[in-house]
């Protein structure tokens, strides 16, 4: 792997029709608000490298959630778990069963668009 000249990825543009509350000033309820969502894929032959990877690395970080006690909290970008909808659903579902709890959300905008390809290569 150390060789092997990974190809940028090939990318497009999607935009998602999205309908948002208006704020009180605007005449009407609702606004539509676009959303551009960057979508990319790697070349072929680079798909089924990281593929084989991700097969590798699956098993261990699976082991590490639940060895860490975020088996149940970390959602994403795992195999066998619900849906986002059913999720938010059990997010809500306990918010409202215990009131006391501070609830923290977080999400990382533009992560893997800004990762140092060179030097996570080097790594």
């Amino acid at each position: 792997m150390a060789r092997h000249p990974f190809y940028p990825l090939l990318t497009y543009s999607l935009i998602t029709p999205r309908i948002k509350k208006a704020f009180a000033v605007s005449p009407a309820p609702f606004i539509k608000d676009p959303k551009e969502r960057p979508i990319a894929y790697p070349a072929h032959k680079d798909g089924y490298i990281f593929a084989y990877y991700k097969s590798l690395l699956e098993a261990p970080y699976e082991n590490w959630l639940q060895f860490n006690g975020l088996d149940t909290a970390v959602t994403a970008f795992r195999r066998n778990v619900v849906n986002n909808i059913t999720l938010a659903k059990e997010a809500f579902d306990f918010i409202k069963a215990n009131p006391g709890y501070q609830i923290i959300a977080t999400d990382v905008e533009s992560f893997f668009d800004n990762i140092n390809h060179k030097q996570l290569k080097s790594i």
